[in-house]
């Protein structure tokens, strides 16, 4: 019994020891007097003001701590040993924010605890109000609102969210009392049994992370000595070798160093430090092991440049095999020595002799290339050759012969060239022939390929000439045929348009517009064509060379007198706008005499005893401005502004006598039928045969709308004396 107990207090030690050593390795912030303490500035400076101002409001004292971060404890952890480090007193809530993590912890003083505040209202508090606003990113709002919690579960007494204990007398020392010793070393023990697992963990995590480091550091010395051993790495300088011994002498032992530092942290139970040591001993190694990956990149892309050197090198002297042996057989068979060539082979041949003696591969195998690309084209020129000798010898002699026989045709069929042009052409075409023929027999090869590309291409540019002087001389034949017609049309109508515009600027008042720069236009064009018409007939002097130059000029010529056509319907449309001012004003005048004229024909037609004044008067007003409408449209200038208001007003002024008439027209014709229908009735009724007569008098004064009313008041009479009856019995009508 007694040894069992000396083992559990051996473990009991030995945790505490471990306890004791994990919060060793934490560092607090120095203490200050401000409510809320950011010493790392982790929150806004304006939200750290503004939960101070919310905090020194509540009705219990806060200290509010925000860190970035903990290096072994937990945030909970943190907030328990901070109370005790900062010797806060007991009626004060610390609040402590962990940046990194997103936790708040909280240490309750006794004597808040003791009015009932009990951890598991402070833990339920920050899940229900601290954990929303910490995932919306929204710390301030939830470590303020969880303050503000607290404070209200303090002021109810613990109430807000548990049950009011029975015994509410009961003092916080009679409440420790009741609890049972045995519990708390319980959870004492679980505390360093779990502090001994988190650090049983940690050595055993960061353990492995250094031994698979140890593996990675053997599996890079293992790649130098491959390196050490490889026959390339002494050929190519010191530049790799310095880079081996750098690597074996500075990086690894530097690794080594810091895997020695993170295993003494791991031992003084500083494993965040252990941590950041191991990870530099990865980037270092990572840094290690890309530089001996480029090192053997290098060296497998200069291996392969080797073998690439190895194989061109082996094709130049199969081609030059090849080549000696086909100089030979063209040398029988043409009697030429080929000296150009044979020189060529015989310094490639020399040359492949000193590749040893080139140390730079990639400088070797562009030379390799092009001393390759050289003697591959002197093998095409001579495999060429036969053709070279034709193209030469006969086919350069026939193309200048059918050139002379074309140059003929063409001046017999009148065409005008100098002699002594087309001789000076031919006779220096016949003089690069014969040298090149003469290079040839020489066996000199060497730029004769490009010699007869020249002269073709000279015999091409000089039948380009020929058809150039057919195309245009053609082209100057039919625009002298077209262009001096459509220059008269021009011209006549020129003439025409003159007079139009004289007219036009007296009679509208108009001198400016779309038709006059036309007219200005057409103007200048007439005398630009009849220039070059001139000019062009002056250039015909016995040579076409010279003549086809007419062409361009023609060509401007007929675009202009395009542009100027361009322009033409415009210019007319516009003239004849001024005149449709005219031609409408005079239409509806005649329009508004006819109207005139019909309206007096229908009072004629309806034989009433009168015709109102106002009618009358309307219409004797009418054909007064349709005379004054008359007198304005055959003054000049003509003011078409004018007339137009005078018209519009002339037509709405008997468009009204119209309606007025008709209106008269209306009036009598509903008198008359109901006074036929009162008739009848002047017999039963006295008053109605007084109506009657008042309205027959009216009628034949012409006072129509008075009429109507009387008549329509002895026909209402009329109509109900009788009942809606007539005197024969039957309905009355009524209209």
């Amino acid at each position: 019994m007694i040894a069992r107990l000396r083992k559990s207090f051996l473990i009991i030690y030995s945790s505490l020891l471990l306890c004791t050593g994990v919060a060793g390795a934490e560092t607090f912030p120095p203490q200050t007097e401000a409510v809320v303490q950011d010493n790392e500035q982790v929150m806004d400076p304006s939200q750290v003001e503004q939960l101070s101002e919310i905090v020194g409001k509540l009705p219990n004292s806060y200290k509010v701590m925000i860190i970035p971060s903990t290096e072994e404890l937990n945030t909970q952890e943190y907030s328990n040993q901070l109370f005790t480090e900062y010797g806060l007193s007991q009626d004060k809530i610390l609040l402590v924010f962990n940046m990194d993590k997103q936790e708040l912890g909280v240490k309750v003083g006794s004597s808040v605890a003791a009015k009932g505040l009990t951890d598991d209202l402070v833990k339920q508090t920050v899940e229900n109000f601290f954990i929303p606003s910490a995932k919306q990113k929204s710390y301030m709002t939830g470590i303020s609102l969880t303050a503000e919690r607290l404070s209200e579960i303090v002021q109810n007494g613990g109430t807000a969210s548990t049950p009011t204990p029975t015994n509410s007398t009961a003092s916080p020392a009679e409440t420790e009392k009741s609890g049972s010793w045995l519990y708390y070393v319980i959870v004492l023990l679980l505390a360093m049994l779990g502090s001994g697992v988190y650090v049983h963990l940690q050595r055993k995590k960061w353990t492995q992370e250094m031994d698979d480091i140890e593996e990675w550091m053997d599996k890079i010395e293992e790649k130098l000595k491959r390196l050490d051993e490889d026959p390339q790495v002494k050929s190519k300088g010191n530049t790799i070798i310095h880079l081996i011994e750098q690597v074996r002498k500075e990086s690894l032992p530097q690794a080594e160093y810091n895997l020695l530092e993170a295993e003494s942290m791991c031992d003084r139970f500083r494993f965040k430090k252990a941590g950041l040591l191991i990870q530099q001993t990865k980037d270092l190694l990572a840094n290690a092991e890309n530089e001996i990956s480029q090192v053997q990149s290098k060296l497998f892309q200069t291996k392969i440049t080797e073998e690439e050197c190895e194989r061109i090198s082996e094709e130049i002297r199969q081609t030059c095999s090849i080549m000696g042996k086909k100089l030979d057989e063209a040398s029988i068979q043409f009697g030429i020595s080929f000296k150009e060539f044979r020189d060529l082979l015989e310094q490639v041949e020399s040359w492949m002799k000193t590749i040893p003696e080139i140390e730079d591969s990639n400088n070797l195998l562009d030379e390799l290339k092009s001393r390759k690309q050289v003697l591959m084209n002197a093998l095409k020129e001579l495999e060429e050759f036969p053709n070279l000798k034709q193209e030469v010898a006969v086919t350069l002699d026939q193309e200048l012969h059918q050139l002379e026989t074309d140059l003929k045709e063409m001046l017999n069929r009148g065409y005008q060239i100098p002699v002594e042009h087309y001789e000076s052409f031919t006779s220096t075409i016949k003089e690069k022939i014969v040298k090149l023929q003469d290079l040839l027999s020489e066996g000199r090869v060497e730029g004769i390929s490009q010699g007869v590309y020249d002269l073709k291409d000279q015999m091409d540019m000089f039948y380009d000439q020929m058809e150039e002087i057919v195309t245009k001389k053609a082209m100057i034949e039919y625009y002298l045929k077209e262009i001096p017609v459509m220059l008269e049309s021009l011209e006549t109508e020129e003439s025409q348009l003159t007079d139009e515009l004289e007219e036009l600027s007296v009679r509208y008042s108009v001198q400016e517009g779309s038709i006059f720069n036309y007219y200005l236009q057409l103007q200048q064009v007439c005398d630009e064509v009849a220039d070059q018409l001139f000019l062009v007939k002056q250039m015909d002097n016995g040579n076409d060379i010279e003549f086809i130059r007419a062409a361009d000029h023609l060509e401007t010529v007929q675009s202009q007198i395009e542009q100027l056509l361009l322009l033409r319907e415009e210019a007319y449309e516009e003239l004849e706008e001024l005149r449709k001012g005219e031609f409408e004003a005079k239409e509806t005048l005649y329009q508004l005499h006819s109207e005139l004229t019909r309206l007096e024909q229908q009072i004629r037609r309806r034989n009433l005893p009168g015709i109102p004044d106002h009618v009358t008067d309307g219409i004797e007003s009418g054909k007064k401005s349709l005379l004054e409408i008359e007198l304005v449209l055959n003054q000049v200038p003509l003011e078409l502004q004018r007339i137009n208001g005078l018209v519009k007003e002339a037509k709405e002024f008997i468009e009204g006598i119209v309606r007025d008439t008709e209106e008269v027209f209306s009036l009598s014709e509903k008198v008359e039928e109901k006074i036929q229908l009162t008739n009848r009735y002047r017999r039963q009724s006295g008053e109605i045969d007084n109506l009657l007569r008042e309205a027959e008098e009216a009628f034949r004064h012409a006072q129509y709308e008075q009429a109507y009313e009387l008549v329509s008041e002895a026909y209402d009479l009329a109509v109900k004396q009788s009942g809606g009856r007539s005197s024969k019995g039957s309905t009355f009508f009524k209209r």
